[in-house]
């Protein structure tokens, strides 16, 4: 049996987010929806990199390094206070 192709690498999709050009500034956006559908869901799971980075199409160390930045952030705005 011949197997299709999954729908993020198919060549022929008009999808933009398929598309790395379109992708990279717009990672932070698709994130953001990520987090916000399973907030609308009430899915209160814990969301990990590896299986965000999947679903966005970045690689997790992208994922780790956001984390880590926000980390910083949060720790520098508590330490001001």
């Amino acid at each position: 049996m011949k197997q299709e192709p999954p729908i993020a690498t198919s060549l022929t999709s008009d999808d933009p987010t398929s598309n790395n050009q379109w992708l990279l500034p717009h990672s932070d956006r698709l994130i953001r929806w990520e987090y916000e559908q399973r907030v609308a869901d009430g899915d209160t799971r814990e969301m990990f990199p590896d299986e965000l980075a999947d679903k966005v199409g970045r690689p997790k160390e992208y994922i780790y390094g956001l984390v880590k930045n926000a980390i910083a952030k949060a720790k520098a705005s508590v330490a001001e206070t």
